[in-house]
């Protein structure tokens, strides 16, 4: 008893040592250990880096083991209009209220110059005192770096007041509405006694201030639950843009829930359109993803009339597979091609990742978990400040950033590859009518000119990809046409009234009604998941509405490993 006591001494007295010390939040560049769980926007000229932990070496002496990282308690911004090298980058540390939190959401309203925060967790467990769920928490950019925070009331507050609080959803800003895809809740976002998956659909308008919760059952998963994954807005495509949903974890809705019943594959990808809440579903080719959760993603449009999603790193618990891979989704191809660039930066998860200078795709933080606790946080960052650079089109990692704006391009192996003119295999006409035109670019993307501007409204085009190294041929062409025909003729026959063409029916709010034109029941698209006969909601509040009620088309990786639920850095 006497040896406990002393060794429990020991280690307070370390911690107090190294807490008394001064601990930063922008260490020198050789201080600088780790940094995870961030959010990360673009505003103009700067990017901001909000919540998350870092650890760092203070006095020449790593944290200690029972406690190796700390919260980030300012807003961090960098200058993205001057050239940099991230060994030496100047990153501004900007006063904010006690929001001390990790992983949660961030939205971005580039009529505003702000951004939204949502959800994470309190690290090590601390108070939630600084959680509300009657106001949302906004910053406003100043345009020099820094800026100010505020609460602001929803117009609806009875409606948040019902959400579960939680962290690692999926999470994309469509013009001026934020959405936020499953997560899970546990002790460290609310006072739960079990950490549990939450099913649904969140959104917050900017706009309206208005909350709404649509569910997810049966689309994302059997559950509606999704851990890790990520969400991508591709304004390109649809009328509205579409949100696309892509990896993660998924669970049953039974408490402290391990392993998770499925990874989601890469082989499908789920799409909704952002104002309708119409989900699709679309079988892809090529060399997909293995399954994973806690990458990063970022997406842009190209000047050849493509869209590409690139994913970063991440980790699939099930097997204890650790990457550091990056992989691009062409979109109206739907084709996965396998980068072959290797970060030298390790394998991480729980890092973000944003456009910036037009191609670059920026890296910010992550750990490694191929290393035991505590050396996940004490081994420092192959990347200099947490911080890794890739040319989108070269496919060519740096620590370097070179300010000069560069045009996106396809990647020459996307390029390569629909030069080849392989036809897409449609998973129905609805879902290749999406693909058939350019959107009229009315609702812009959440980059704003980084992200390359979406066509005008008076300049929509009939070929889904326009002109890429001299054309596209072959199938993708020829599905296009074919598309456009059947839609000229059927506009001509129903004259006026072709915009309010009745759908397939599907349940909303528990009864049915006329679905959008162009739905497609992802039930039917092919075997997948099932619904068991037994569905319970993990909230006691009922959903705001349902989208329907059939299962997903869903192929699922299901491997019986130990795993942690939400993939998550909190300790």
């Amino acid at each position: 008893m006497r040896s406990y006591a002393w060794f429990s001494l020991v280690c307070q007295s370390l911690l107090v040592q190294y807490s008394v010390a001064q601990l930063v939040d922008v260490p020198s560049s050789e201080n600088f250990l780790r940094r995870s769980g961030c959010s990360v926007a673009v505003l103009g000229d700067y990017v901001y880096m909000d919540g998350g932990e870092i650890a760092q070496v203070v006095d020449g002496e790593k944290p200690p083991g029972n406690r190796p990282s700390n919260s980030i308690n300012t807003t961090l911004s960098i200058d993205i209009s001057k050239s940099w090298s991230a060994s030496s980058v100047k990153i501004n540390s900007i006063p904010k209220p006690a929001l001390v939190l990790v992983s949660q959401a961030i939205w971005v309203d580039n009529s505003s110059s702000s951004f939204y925060i949502w959800g994470g967790h309190s690290p090590y467990g601390a108070t939630t005192n600084n959680i509300t769920k009657t106001s949302q928490w906004k910053f406003t950019a100043d345009g020099r770096g820094a800026g100010t925070w505020t609460k602001e009331i929803p117009s609806n507050p009875r409606v948040l007041e019902t959400f579960t609080f939680s962290e690692n959803g999926a999470v994309a800003t469509a013009g001026d509405t934020g959405f936020y895809v499953g997560g899970v809740a546990s002790g460290w976002t609310e006072q739960r006694a079990a950490t549990q998956p939450v099913p649904g659909l969140v959104s917050f308008n900017m706009t309206t201030k208005t909350w709404r919760n649509d569910s997810t059952t049966g689309i994302v998963s059997a559950y509606g639950t999704l851990a890790a994954g990520v969400a991508e807005f591709v304004p390109r495509f649809g009328p509205n843009g579409l949100v696309f949903v892509l990896g993660g974890a998924t669970y049953t809705l039974a408490p402290n829930t391990r392993p998770p019943d499925g990874m989601r594959d890469f082989s499908v990808v789920d799409f909704f359109d952002p104002v309708t809440r119409v989900w699709y579903t679309q079988k892809t080719t090529g060399t997909a993803p293995t399954p994973r959760q806690g990458f990063c993603s970022v997406g842009i449009a190209s000047s050849n009339g493509t869209y590409e999603i690139f994913i970063f790193g991440g980790t699939d618990q099930l097997t204890k597979q650790f990457y550091e891979d990056v992989y691009v989704l062409t979109i109206p191809g739907f084709v996965w091609y396998k980068v072959q660039a290797p970060s030298g930066g390790g394998p991480r998860k729980n890092h973000q990742c944003v456009v910036i200078g037009g191609r670059k795709m920026l890296s910010v933080g992550g750990t490694d978990d191929t290393v035991a606790w505590p050396a996940v946080w004490t081994r420092q960052d192959p990347f200099p400040n947490g911080l890794g650079i890739l040319d989108l089109t070269e496919l060519r990692w740096t620590s370097d950033y070179d300010a000069t704006h560069q045009v996106y391009d396809s990647p020459q192996v996307v390029r390569d590859g629909y030069a080849k003119g392989e036809a897409v295999d449609w998973t129905s006409p609805e879902v290749q009518r999406l693909f058939a035109t350019e959107t009229s670019g009315t609702v812009p993307g959440p980059q704003g000119g980084d992200n390359t501007p979406t066509p005008s409204a008076s300049s929509t085009s009939s070929t889904p990809v326009g002109a890429i190294a001299g054309g596209v041929v072959g199938g993708v062409l020829g599905l296009a046409l074919v598309a456009a025909a059947v839609f000229f003729f059927l506009k001509k026959r129903r004259g006026t009234q072709a915009d309010s063409d009745i759908g397939t029916p599907y349940v909303h709010n528990g009864g049915p009604v006329e679905a959008e034109k162009g739905y497609v029941p992802v039930s039917t698209a092919s075997p997948g998941w099932k619904v068991p006969p037994t569905y319970h909601e993990m909230s006691t509040h009922a959903m705001a509405s349902e989208l329907h009620s059939q299962p997903a088309s869903r192929p699922v990786s299901t491997m019986a490993h130990p795993a942690e639920l939400d993939g998550g850095t909190a300790r």
